[in-house]
């Protein structure tokens, strides 16, 4: 059981970097500030902070999306990277500060309880975000593995509290060929999860699956990898 779980936990933080979910590599605020300098704050105020700014706008992704929707900006999108657009967001984090009711440690990692060793629980903090995302590996009230995910429909409600939907996906098979016509992927809403964080290690999890709720206390494990 214990090497099934190790090897699941690594395919499915494989899975989650292929998705874009994996944590942001160290980011550098310093030249974030410069870069801000010299391409935006001809239109926007230098610090941010004063309107010029969505205050929610904390991470690369969300950047570009901003400038994506508005047309003068749009001519950034090519001079700018990835590695650009991350190292302006750990700037703004400098500024803007970390959102409220966001623990000051990162909770990513694989958590468990040690009532319920053959299920999985995966979480991804975005830093300088207020937003978790990750996916429950467990069974249903039929004996079958299920996958629920959760991600940008939550947010933190209290110090170091956090609650999100759950949501599961129905699809086509793995082997469909293109182009034969399934149906798309539909992600249904299941249910919903609620986190409260002691500690970098520590925490209570409630789950509430198909009318059904649970309350575990979770512990972060080692990187299965």
């Amino acid at each position: 059981m214990r090497k099934w779980k190790a090897r699941c936990g690594g395919l499915f933080l494989l899975l989650l970097t292929a998705m874009g979910l994996a944590p942001a590599l160290a980011q550098d605020a310093a030249r974030g500030r410069a870069l801000y300098s010299s391409t935006c704050s001809g239109c926007h105020s230098d610090p941010p902070g004063s309107g010029s700014v969505n205050p929610l706008v904390r991470t690369g992704d969300e950047i570009r999306a901003a400038i994506n929707r508005v047309s003068p900006m749009r001519s950034l999108g090519a001079t700018l990277s990835s590695t650009d657009l991350a190292d302006i967001a750990a700037y703004f984090v400098t500024v803007l500060g970390p959102p409220a009711n966001a623990p000051d440690f990162d909770v990513s990692g694989q958590w468990a309880s040690a009532t319920q060793p053959w299920w999985a629980l995966y979480v991804t903090q975005y830093a300088g975000r207020s937003l978790l995302t990750g996916g429950w590996l467990t069974f249903d009230q039929q004996g079958n593995s299920i996958w629920l995910y959760f991600y940008e429909a939550g947010g933190w409600t209290g110090p170091g509290i956090y609650m999100a939907k759950l949501f599961r996906n129905t699809g086509p098979a793995f082997a469909t060929p293109p182009g034969a016509g399934a149906d798309a992927p539909k992600a249904t809403e299941v249910g919903s999860v609620a986190f409260v964080f002691s500690d970098r290690n520590t925490a209570d999890v409630t789950f509430t699956l198909d009318g059904i709720r649970v309350t575990h206390r979770i512990g972060r494990v080692a990187n299965p990898m």
